[in-house]
């Protein structure tokens, strides 16, 4: 940040200051940024920064579970006869089709 502040003098207090090159130990002024956290979340999943599949501990269900629903939905099979299958809520294999959730396993 102190490199960010040197090279352009000022910092907008409601914005955070990023790294274009994701090295924690870069001070170059030209791979900093300001934004917001939402913008920072957007770029770290933008560069695959992010814990994803099992690695999370929110993914619960493997990626190829979730590829063999997709597949299956697209070749016709209905949400309720996918949830039936393999013990899922049909919202769930909605959201999976549908990219609302896991759209990273594509």
């Amino acid at each position: 940040m102190l490199a960010y502040l040197v090279d352009r003098l000022t910092i907008d207090p409601d914005l955070q200051v990023h790294h274009d090159c994701d090295n924690p130990p870069c001070c170059n002024p030209a791979h900093l940024w300001q934004g917001t956290q939402w913008e920072n979340m957007n770029d770290m999943h933008d560069k695959r920064r992010g814990v994803y599949g099992l690695a999370n501990h929110f993914g619960k269900y493997p990626f190829e579970l979730v590829k063999e629903v997709r597949e299956r939905a697209a070749h016709g099979e209905s949400y309720h006869s996918l949830a039936t299958r393999f013990g899922l809520s049909s919202s769930l294999i909605y959201d999976w089709v549908t990219n609302r959730s896991r759209a990273h396993a594509a």
